[in-house]
């Protein structure tokens, strides 16, 4: 089960970072330059380039079944993302959408569709 799942980590960074910069006038440069210095501060603490961290990369070799769920109104995490993974992913898969945002509670429907998915993959395979 993937909620609320992304696809390029550095796009989310990106995006992020400009629903911020509409609100607080921010020139790109000196997002670019803060983007910069956390992607060294990772590589150097976590030894690994957060350019790297892009699931939709290997989506297309992935063929576990899997439930994608996004709420609409996620502005953390914008649903753009679950669908492109939905789209490339090669497996059994699913996708819902629900209201609310990416911390809002799930929907009684969310774990129904959850409890559904798991006791059709866990049970009848």
């Amino acid at each position: 089960v993937l909620d609320s799942s992304f696809s390029n980590l550095t796009q989310v960074m990106y995006e992020l970072a400009n629903q911020y910069m509409r609100q607080v006038k921010v020139p790109k440069v000196l997002v670019n330059g803060a983007i910069s210095v956390l992607r060294k501060s990772v590589q150097k603490k976590g030894n690994f380039d957060i350019r790297d961290v892009s699931p939709e990369d290997s989506s297309n070799k992935c063929f576990i079944p899997s439930l994608f769920a996004h709420a609409d109104g996620d502005d953390f995490v914008l649903s753009h993302h679950s669908k492109v993974l939905y789209e490339k992913y090669c497996g059994d898969k699913n996708i819902i959408t629900f209201g609310g945002d990416h911390n809002s509670p799930r929907p009684a429907f969310f774990f129904d569709s959850v409890g559904i998915f798991f006791h059709n993959v866990l049970i009848h395979n």
